[in-house]
């Protein structure tokens, strides 16, 4: 029968310890980033939709006033 030497176990259990916190504060760290990151992603998506969407308002009123241009044109030589 094996006996267990206490004292090592006392010397590893502190180190394991600060080994497993030291990761989980790695790990919440990275998230913290990753939600930063992705907030800032969203933020620049919201940012280039609104400016297409201004894009595509513009074109289209265009669109009508070059229509009403044209129509006016055919009414004249008509």
């Amino acid at each position: 029968m094996t006996t267990i030497d206490w004292t090592q176990i006392a010397v590893q259990l502190p180190l394991v310890a600060i080994f497993i916190w030291y990761s989980l504060e790695l790990q919440k760290r990275y998230q913290e980033s990753m939600s930063k990151r992705d907030e800032a992603y969203l933020a620049a998506l919201d940012k280039i939709a609104s400016k297409l969407d201004e894009h595509d308002k513009r074109f289209a009123e265009a669109q009508v006033a070059m229509a009403e241009a044209q129509a006016k044109r055919q009414a004249r030589k008509a």
